[in-house]
């Protein structure tokens, strides 16, 4: 099996996104026509878009909210549900990445996902985390970040998201 490329893979990711249509970032609803965000819905097609990018000769599979409960070799803490996971099922050797989602800009669910993003890293043995944020720009998410991270959070993992 050939090495992964995150490099490559983040190409195909970005693709995907690009793919989309308007109406799975904003879904119009009878109360809102400008739309709100429904971050399952835009899983869903996130997830087909990238099926359709990656090919049928992507040598990983890409799960969506594949549950990691009950597992016998992952502690019980770290038994989380990504969003989507790049890996080649039954290898620890071949956990590639994590992938979480957003559609808003509450710290705390982002920094649950960041933590959850560093022990899949530092636990389970993935080897790159992708947080992705939508509908909101790099400064919103900033701005709105103010909470804090346990003491013993662990900052060597961040170059790898």
């Amino acid at each position: 099996m050939e090495s992964f490329s995150i490099t490559e893979f983040v190409t195909h990711f970005i693709k995907s996104i690009d793919s989309m249509d308007n109406e799975y970032f904003l879904i119009p609803t009878s109360f809102d026509k400008k739309g709100i965000p429904r971050e399952r819905v835009f899983c869903y097609e996130l997830y087909y878009q990238l099926r359709k990018e990656l090919g049928n000769d992507f040598p990983y599979s890409l799960h969506g909210e594949l549950s990691k409960q009950g597992h016998l070799e992952i502690d019980t803490s770290n038994q989380k549900v990504p969003d989507f996971l790049i890996h080649v099922p039954g290898r620890w050797d071949r956990n590639e990445v994590i992938i979480e989602v957003k559609n808003q800009v509450y710290c705390m669910d982002i920094r649950d996902d960041i933590l959850k993003i560093n022990s899949f890293i530092n636990k389970v043995n993935y080897h790159f985390g992708i947080l992705l944020i939508y509908n909101h720009s790099f400064k919103e998410t900033i701005d709105s970040f103010d909470c804090e991270f346990p003491s013993t959070f662990d900052y060597s993992f961040i170059d790898q998201i």
